[in-house]
């Protein structure tokens, strides 16, 4: 996707160059996701496998969801922002899921959860109000 050569005869506007190259990093993340959760099929132990739970959890908070995120918003957005909202917002919940990989437990994972479903529904009732009053 990164490398394809547009199909018009045109130059491909800046927009989209960016926009491919945010494309490409979340779908590469998207298969790294697949294969961060790989090394269950060798382990037997159930600590192990908890512990990969816990790992594979902590990269996808790191890499599926910010990328997720930045895509949509250089979807979205009519000129370039900046994106540390988006690392600010998501700090959190990579501490805690660093947490919960240092202490082996799932103790902060309603706590995460919680945060993770207030932190979405704050993001569509400011992209709301954004939205119905016309505010830039």
């Amino acid at each position: 996707m990164l490398f394809l050569h547009p199909s018009s005869s045109q130059d491909v506007p800046r927009f989209l160059k960016r926009l491919r190259c945010w494309a490409a990093a979340f779908l590469a993340s998207l298969g790294l996701g697949h294969f961060w959760y790989l090394p269950i099929v060798f382990l037997h132990t159930k600590e192990d496998v908890e512990l990969v739970y816990f790992v594979g959890g902590l990269l996808d908070c790191m890499f599926m969801l910010p990328l997720s995120i930045l895509v949509l918003f250089s979807l979205l957005q009519d000129r370039r922002r900046s994106f540390w909202p988006v690392g600010a917002a998501l700090a959190p919940l990579v501490a805690g899921g660093a947490w919960r990989v240092f202490s082996r437990s799932d103790e902060l994972l309603p706590v995460l959860t919680v945060y993770l479903l207030l932190f979405g529904l704050a993001f569509v009732i400011y992209i709301f109000i954004r939205k119905s009053f016309f505010l830039p």
